[in-house]
């Protein structure tokens, strides 16, 4: 759900964005060329003069719009100014989708992913648009806010102990690793990028295989190595079965 709600608003945000852009660009001349700027400044600062006091509405305006024209990107200025609560607002929807699901920060990371490529492709969006900055932003968010999450992960099942009474079969670890997994690829299934994606396959991979050898120092009902034999075994089946690519030198 959280996943189809960011889908939406992203949606809707890029024609708003892009036609206040438009707006603004034109309404101020602000996609002209240097030299015709330039041109603009001077008729400005000469309706500034006491002879064209009657018609600008105050030297101030003009000399404040004069100042403006000097700006070296005077449109994002506008529009940081108009949108200056959008980027705020869409750090704390995506911490939001973050939490609603266990997997959140994957679903935001490829929906946005998936958004900005789309918005590239698009003859709508404007070239160097105000919304791809914002989105840019979000995106190295929501990848910093990714990669922490597997960082805690990793961690987290690098230093689990094992249940007192454990007398064999399948690790929790084992299995959240394939739970993560059989999630992350269906989500990225259609996605046009995965580099992401595949820095935390190999990092939970290596994390588990650790959490499997330090079985020794366990307190376990049964043989060691006839724990760590059927938890390899599994893993090994499991990506047969999966196929994925960055995980094959694990799979050997």
């Amino acid at each position: 759900v959280s996943k189809q709600m960011l889908e939406q608003v992203l949606r809707e945000l890029q024609p708003l964005c892009t036609a206040e852009q438009q707006f603004v660009e034109k309404f101020f001349q602000l996609n002209q060329d240097a030299a015709d700027l330039q041109v603009l400044e001077v008729s400005v600062r000469t309706m500034s003069s006491p002879l064209a006091m009657g018609l600008c509405p105050s030297p101030f305006h003009c000399l404040l719009f004069s100042c403006f024209l000097r700006l070296e990107e005077p449109t994002t200025w506008l529009l940081n100014e108009i949108f200056s609560c959008l980027e705020p607002e869409l750090r704390g929807f995506l911490d939001v989708c973050n939490k609603v699901h266990p997997f959140g920060c994957l679903q935001v990371l490829v929906t946005l992913n998936d958004s900005i490529f789309e918005m590239w492709g698009s003859s709508s969006a404007l070239p160097s648009s105000f919304l791809n900055t914002v989105l840019g932003n979000m995106l190295l968010l929501a990848k910093n806010n990714f990669n922490k999450y597997i960082g805690t992960l990793c961690k987290e099942i690098e230093e689990a102990k094992m249940p007192s009474k454990m007398k064999g079969g399948i690790l929790p670890s084992v299995c959240y690793f394939e739970e993560f997994v059989e999630f992350s690829e269906e989500m990225f299934r259609t996605a046009r990028r995965r580099g992401e994606l595949d820095k935390a396959h190999l990092r939970l991979a290596s994390s588990v295989f650790s959490s499997i050898n330090s079985l020794s120092s366990a307190n376990l009902k049964v043989n060691t190595d006839m724990v760590m034999m059927e938890n390899f075994h599994h893993i090994h089946c499991f990506l047969c079965q999966k196929k994925i690519d960055c995980l094959e030198g694990k799979k050997r």
